[in-house]
């Protein structure tokens, strides 16, 4: 046996410990075996085949060799079945959260569209390839366009027992990140024989040269006569022979003039039975004749690798420059990125154009998922994988159907169905604000004058809520009891008082927008003027109630309790400060256009959000002497 020398790659005797370029030999190196003393070498047993997927790392263990053509996709795979288990294992938690945010319409979207993930991710992973390459398919990345329908044929010829693949066009490209937020229709492209898998990234020829040799064969499209393709043709031939060899040519001309071409570019002395040729055609009967050709060619293929030539790596470093992207390792972060975005994307058109427009844009998304699994269909040669294909993701197509069905209706109907119920619930707060005004009409007939504000109960000096005061007026004697007026309204015992509160106190929440109202708060609240501020708001702060004669303005033109944007604990002691050079506090915020007001005379009025500001300042002031007109 000689030393091969990694940088000059000259054969040195196997004593030496240095090559002639100055190279020091550590005993790695491969071996390169003459052929005299190869053929005196014993042959394997004629009865046991050699082993499929013998790679040349096996044969040659040199750290020194450059890595094969990466295989993105059995990575994927294996993200694809993480994923696709940490997304079954969440999809009951999040469809029990919207349950319990009495959100049922977007629980039951949540619940399908999270279990056509599931199903769409498993049946990618199905189609996704599991073994080594065992066809490297090479064209003119010119011509990808067009070698659609040769992929497909060739594809269909050889599964399930060939894996066929090819370094994928390394221009027009797409950024992953934006690949993976509609990760669910990238992964099934990717699984299509359209989609070409392997990586070239750096160093490309050395690891073509490389991956040559763990294939069983090799089929180059020569239609487009490129030097990149001349040269692939010459190293191919080199490491792996004519024989594991499928040209592919056009039935423009004829097969005898291809094969002439074929041996002027090679310079290869090989018989023309050595040199298989299969024509590719428009038409069914041009189609079905590529096949057989093509299968003809799969049974004479040899069932172990072509091996390591390490003599060929010569040509590959004299083969065109190509500027391939490095292959990324850091798909896994790529993926989860795009995911995030996406989810992120989701929430925003959410929150920009509403619920149920995001509905409508499901809808469609569906709709394009199933035009992409019918093209799938259309270019997928492989018979058990359009079998595969039709177990796992045609049902998710069917479930995607059906869930943009019901996100169309959703988005269609539910905003009318929302709209009722907001009326609803616009008129429960109305009737809670009137009862509200007309018990606090029974409390001036009793008392000679309305609740006060943060005003002590006598004998005692802690203030007290007005809503506290109206609590037997409402009914809630017992509530009114249980009340310590002796200590503040957070003091120990009236603080437990607070998960009490009355429904009155209540604005009903809408269904499409619930609020995270805190237990025990209440947005209807009352203004008040400090001593001494005109004109005055309804009630003054820290004094008695205000009677019907200080109303000057008159009844219906003051209001008594607003709709408040922010909520406070309903025992609190408080009011909406009001000022003549004091801006206005928020108000509304519950139902869309505007806020509920109850007015002195215990009408309740809908108080648009565009009035204009003096207008709302003149209902506020009960000696503002303002006119307010009529809408």
């Amino acid at each position: 046996m000689e030393l091969l020398c990694l940088k000059c790659m000259k054969t040195s005797p196997r004593t030496a410990t240095h090559c002639e370029c100055g190279y020091q030999f550590t005993g790695d190196e491969p071996r390169n075996v003459p052929e005299a003393e190869a053929s005196s070498m014993p042959s394997p047993p004629s009865d046991r085949d050699p082993p499929r997927g013998s790679s040349s790392q096996e044969l040659f263990p040199s750290p020194n060799l450059p890595e094969p053509l990466a295989d993105p996709l059995r990575v994927l795979r294996k993200v694809v079945i993480g994923l696709n288990w940490a997304l079954a294992t969440f999809l009951p938690a999040l469809t029990v959260m919207c349950v319990l945010e009495e959100s049922y319409v977007m629980a039951m979207v949540v619940f399908l569209s999270g279990f056509i993930n599931v199903v769409w991710m498993h049946g990618v992973a199905k189609l996704l390839p599991t073994g080594p390459t065992d066809i490297i398919y090479l064209r003119s990345f010119r011509s990808d366009r067009q070698t659609g329908g040769i992929r497909t044929s060739i594809e269909r010829v050889f599964d399930p027992l060939y894996r066929v693949s090819g370094i994928r066009e390394p221009r027009r490209r797409m950024l992953r990140v934006v690949r993976f937020m509609s990760y669910l229709v990238f992964m099934l492209k990717y699984a299509n024989p359209q989609y070409l898998n392997l990586e070239a990234g750096r160093e490309w020829k050395g690891r073509l040269w490389r991956s040559l040799s763990e294939v069983r064969g090799v089929i180059i499209d020569i239609a487009e006569m490129t030097p990149a393709i001349v040269a692939e043709i010459r190293l191919c031939v080199k490491c792996v022979g004519m024989k594991r060899i499928l040209f592919v040519v056009r039935d423009s001309e004829e097969p005898e003039a291809w094969l002439e071409q074929i041996r002027q570019l090679t310079d290869s002395p090989a018989a023309l039975d050595d040199i298989s040729v299969a024509a590719w055609g428009d038409g069914k009967k041009a189609r079905q004749e590529f096949e057989k050709q093509a299968e003809a060619f799969r049974n004479r293929l040899p069932r172990d690798p072509a091996g390591l030539d390490l003599s060929a790596r010569v040509l590959a470093e004299q083969m065109p420059e190509e500027r391939f992207k490095e292959t990324n390792t850091w798909l896994i972060f790529e993926i989860i990125a795009g995911v995030s975005i996406g989810i992120i994307a989701g929430v925003l058109i959410d929150m920009l154009i509403g619920q149920y427009a995001s509905y409508l844009l499901l809808f469609f998304f569906y709709l394009y998922l199933g035009s992409q699994y019918r093209s799938f269909r259309r270019n997928c040669g492989s018979p058990s994988r359009l079998k595969i294909a039709a177990r796992t993701i045609r049902p998710a197509v069917f479930l995607g159907y059906v869930s943009g069905v019901i996100a169309l209706m959703v988005a269609l109907l539910m905003p009318s169905v929302e709209a009722v119920h907001a009326a609803a619930a616009r008129m429960k707060s109305s009737n809670n604000l009137k009862q509200i005004g007309l018990e606090m009409h029974n409390f001036n007939d009793a008392n000679g004058r309305f609740p006060g504000v943060n005003r002590p109960m006598p004998p005692f000096q802690h203030p007290v809520s007005w809503r506290v005061l109206l609590l037997p007026y409402l009914e809630y004697e017992q509530l009114y009891r249980m009340y310590r007026f002796d200590e503040p309204w957070d003091g120990p015992n009236n603080i437990k008082l607070l998960s009490m509160m009355p429904r009155v106190y209540e604005i009903p929440p809408l269904k499409s927008k619930p609020k995270k109202t805190p237990i025990g708060h209440t947005y209807y609240r009352v203004f008040a003027s400090r001593p001494g501020v005109t004109p005055s708001a309804m009630f003054v702060d820290g004094q008695e109630g205000p009677t019907m004669l200080s109303m000057s303005d008159g009844t219906s033109n003051t209001l008594l309790v607003v709709e408040a944007a922010e909520s406070v604990p309903w025992t609190m002691p408080e009011a909406l400060e009001y000022g003549p050079d004091l801006p206005l506090p928020k108000l509304g915020g519950h139902f869309r256009g505007g806020f509920n007001a109850l007015l002195g005379d215990t009408s309740v009025r809908f108080i648009r959000g565009n009035t204009p500001e003096d207008r709302l300042r003149a209902w506020i002031t009960k000696d503002g002497n303002e006119t307010i007109p009529l809408d």
